[in-house]
């Protein structure tokens, strides 16, 4: 799995942050978050991943908002962190996988 912001790719470290998180089947789920999101930060983030299986990708964009938008356990967390979570897109990928066969 790798992610990409604009068409540059992205490098853990610094103000991003990859979390792999295993889980049941072999499933892995995989996070990119943000700290301390700032106006630099918005734009078209690419994660693209493969397998034996076969390959995807999908583009999600983030934009300034002033609502609060809340993570996945539906908590608002505190002002300037994003997490995109990997399933999400995951299933993303799937549909549009699917559909292509």
């Amino acid at each position: 799995v790798a992610w990409s912001k604009n068409g540059q790719p992205i490098t853990t470290g610094g103000n991003y942050e990859t979390t792999y998180i295993e889980g049941a089947s072999d499933k892995v789920r995989i996070k990119l978050t943000i700290k301390s999101v700032t106006n630099a930060d918005f734009g078209y983030y690419q994660c693209m991943g493969s397998n034996a299986e076969g390959s995807g990708s999908t583009q999600i964009e983030l934009q300034s908002s002033n609502v609060p938008t809340p993570d996945s356990t539906g908590q608002i967390n505190g002002a300037g962190m994003l997490t995109f979570s990997m399933i999400t897109i995951m299933m993303l990928l799937s549909v549009c996988f699917l559909h292509k066969f």
